[in-house]
């Protein structure tokens, strides 16, 4: 073959070629050909300045100690680094050069060839910021993560949290088994984990029982995947610590029972209240108007006056025991609803008020039409209560007036009742619904301070509230719900 066939022949190759190909002088110091295949650009005359024309600034150097290298060993040049496209933007290219020699043995020139890498360096480097971002959430997360392995369970990575949590350091667990850790409280769970991997590839929400370097108990609701990674089956988990919480939970169960069972003893005392304090208060009630009839008119009437009192006084104690027994009733019953004509239920309440004082001129102002699905028997202790509270602290004023209606808050229904009487200050609104509480100035008003806490049971159990405002001198209002929903 003669020279001007191999010449030809290499012309083709060059041609044939994707690659970017380059002929660089036997010191680099000048680039003698370049065919950049629109990647670079072309370079038809040697030229001196290639390293600074083609090769990123910041490779430059590293570039060229390669190339020494390549020089003083007589061997390949290869390395990855980036380059000054021909649209002069910054790509990666695969370059690689070897030395052609004479028969003396010494290097006349090398020829080369350089690959575009830069779709798969930006391939490398988007999985590397993946990488960053998803280590940086691991270990940050506020939630105890691992990764281990599907088979043994060795723990692969462990975040931050999760090492707090089970008390142990980075180099006491990494590349630990479950086994040697004994980090399940019961074998059997991890067993169940696996299973349902298994079946279903993912688990949200198990509650599992997992135990730290001390012993220490942690429960915790796991979500964990089933992963691949270089052709080994891990376990991605996220638990959430709920330790508290259930630890919470059994205390308000635990209090939940000596509620019932001091509710019980409740019970029981209001039978015995009932039954063993009415009795004797009736034979003392019943021995003072037997001497007031047998004995009334031989006695001073010091003595009648004496006996009036306490025969008055068993009376009263017999019907505080009744509110209490009633107050204390009000807190086991379960309302049936039905519905309900509120305001017919108001006027009845009022016009049973007047017939007890028909002298006195209340005027009442009952809105018309209002309805609510509640106990009958229950909302009438309401209204009795509310509106019979009101009818009692106006009874000094000159026109006394008593309103009974509605108005909605936040989209829910309100019932008010408001009269014009004495009213109350602010600082009474909290304890207004406390058992046995009367407001200042109160005192000449009959009650036992009992009925509004009885009311506020009653709503409760229909799952309302109640609340009260007042002014001095300027009427008081209650307003009530009858469901928070």
């Amino acid at each position: 073959m003669t020279v001007e066939d191999s010449e030809k022949r290499y012309r083709a190759l060059l041609l044939a070629s994707s690659d970017v190909v380059y002929r660089m002088s036997p010191d680099w110091g000048e680039m003698r050909e370049l065919l950049g295949r629109d990647f670079l650009s072309d370079t038809v005359a040697p030229i001196t300045d290639w390293l600074q024309k083609y090769i990123h600034p910041d490779d430059q150097s590293h570039v060229m100690e390669v190339i020494k290298e390549a020089i003083s060993t007589r061997s390949t040049f290869q390395l990855e680094h980036r380059i000054l496209r021909a649209d002069h933007t910054i790509g990666w290219t695969f370059s690689r050069a070897v030395p052609l020699f004479d028969h003396a043995g010494e290097i006349v020139e090398w020829v080369g060839a350089a690959i575009d890498i830069t779709g798969r360096k930006e391939a490398e480097e988007a999985l590397k910021k993946s990488e960053r971002k998803f280590s940086t959430f691991f270990h940050a997360a506020s939630v105890l993560m691992t990764i281990t392995t599907f088979e043994e369970g060795r723990v692969i990575d462990i975040n931050e949290v999760a090492l707090q949590s089970l008390g142990y350091t980075r180099e006491e667990i990494i590349g630990k088994t479950v086994h040697q850790t004994h980090i399940w409280d019961d074998p059997a769970d991890r067993e169940l984990v696996l299973q349902m991997l298994e079946g279903q590839g993912s688990i949200r929400n198990l509650e599992i029982r997992i135990r730290g370097k001390s012993g220490k108990l942690v429960i915790g609701l796991l979500s964990a995947e089933s992963i691949v990674v270089d052709d080994e089956r891990w376990i991605l988990a996220v638990t959430r610590d709920i330790t508290e919480r259930k630890e919470a939970e059994e205390k308000i169960k635990q209090l939940n029972a000596e509620l019932q069972v001091a509710n019980k003893e409740l019970e029981a005392f209001s039978y015995m209240v009932a039954h063993d304090l009415r009795n004797p208060l009736n034979v003392m009630s019943n021995s003072f108007q037997a001497v007031e009839l047998l004995c009334g008119e031989r006695l001073p009437q010091e003595c009648r006056e004496v006996l009036q009192l306490g025969y008055q006084s068993t009376v009263r104690m017999n019907q505080m025991i009744g509110a209490l027994l009633d107050f204390s009733r009000m807190a086991h019953v379960e309302p049936r609803r039905e519905k309900i004509d509120v305001s017919a239920m108001a006027a009845e309440v009022a016009a049973e008020l007047r017939l007890t004082a028909p002298e006195r001129k209340v005027q009442f102002e009952i809105t018309e039409g209002l309805t609510a699905d509640a106990d009958g028997n229950l909302l009438r202790v309401v209204l009795d209560n509310l509106i019979g509270n009101a009818w009692k602290y106006t009874v000094t004023q000159a026109a006394p007036v008593i309103q009974f209606g509605t108005l909605t808050m936040d989209g829910k229904q309100v019932f008010f009742v408001r009269d014009n009487g004495p009213g109350f200050e602010h600082s009474e609104e909290e304890q207004i619904f406390t058992p046995f509480h009367r407001l200042a100035g109160t005192q000449k008003v009959k009650g036992f301070g009992i009925g509004l806490a009885t009311v506020e049971r009653i709503v409760q159990r229909h799952g309302g509230r109640i609340w009260a405002k007042g002014e001095p001198n300027h009427g008081a209002t209650f307003y009530f719900t009858l469901s928070e929903e």
